[in-house]
């Protein structure tokens, strides 16, 4: 078992880079001529994208309401674990502001597609097709960009100026390196032992908790593990010593 959590995290590690994630939302018209949708949500990505033009994004759930056209419309609210790609579009090229496209397909496959434009000019600019061949229209919007408050690396957050830091003890403790995938399983029962270090944000004083192994069969050699706040809720995931699934701003 040991070997096969190495192999994944190995697996999972390699293609880590920056951590920033994006939240969208989109608000529909109230227009009853109109197939129309709202949708909410955020997605995950590990590179610069106004310098590679585009990059692809792992699963995330995306909250849906579509509405059909006329005036006893039927509503229907839903959740898609989408993935896809996100390309950004720099100011002047085809508008005045920079925008982004999010096209993706629900990880299940099942025939939604998903063509957002967001901060796009137009009222009508994105696009939702469900399975059965309908489209709904939206305007959606980029309403936060947020990075990761520990960086992207456990060096950078040693290494930076923001935080005090203060080395704990090691103990025995249930493992959440895999806690809220799929791979959750993994750590039921499982107790490796971690070191600890407890970094306090200067300017607000928050406090969090880095939980990570050392050189052992478990890890494979890798340094990994997770991040809690000071409620004991985990805010971030660890993998070869590259720090992913951010949760703190």
């Amino acid at each position: 078992m040991k070997k096969l959590l190495s192999a994944i995290i190995l697996l999972v590690s390699g293609s880590i880079m920056a951590n920033t994630t994006m939240e969208i939302q989109c608000n529909a018209l109230d227009l009853p001529y109109k197939n129309r949708f709202n949708l909410e949500g955020s997605i995950e990505i590990y590179r610069d994208v106004r310098n590679v033009e585009s990059t692809r994004f792992s699963a995330t759930v995306f909250s849906i309401e579509t509405t059909n056209a006329g005036y006893n419309s039927v509503k229907k609210t839903f959740k898609k674990a989408v993935k896809g790609t996100l390309k950004h579009f720099p100011a002047g090229q085809f508008t005045k502001n920079e925008f982004f496209t999010v096209r993706g397909l629900p990880k299940d496959n099942e025939g939604t597609y998903i063509n957002l434009a967001l901060d796009y000019p137009g009222k009508f600019s994105s696009t939702i097709r469900t399975e059965d061949g309908r489209e709904y229209k939206s305007q959606c919007k980029l309403i936060a960009e947020k990075t990761c408050l520990f960086g992207d690396t456990l060096g950078e957050l040693e290494d930076s100026e923001k935080f005090n830091s203060k080395q704990l003890s090691d103990i025995f403790t249930q493992s959440r390196v895999y806690e809220g995938t799929k791979d959750e399983s993994y750590d039921e029962g499982f107790k490796p032992e971690v070191a600890r270090t407890v970094y306090t944000e200067k300017t607000s004083g928050r406090e969090f908790t880095v939980y990570y192994t050392f050189d052992d069969q478990w890890d494979g050699g890798n340094t990994i593990g997770w991040i809690e706040d000071a409620k004991g809720n985990k805010v971030a995931s660890i993998g070869d010593s590259d720090i992913y699934a951010c949760k703190a701003f």
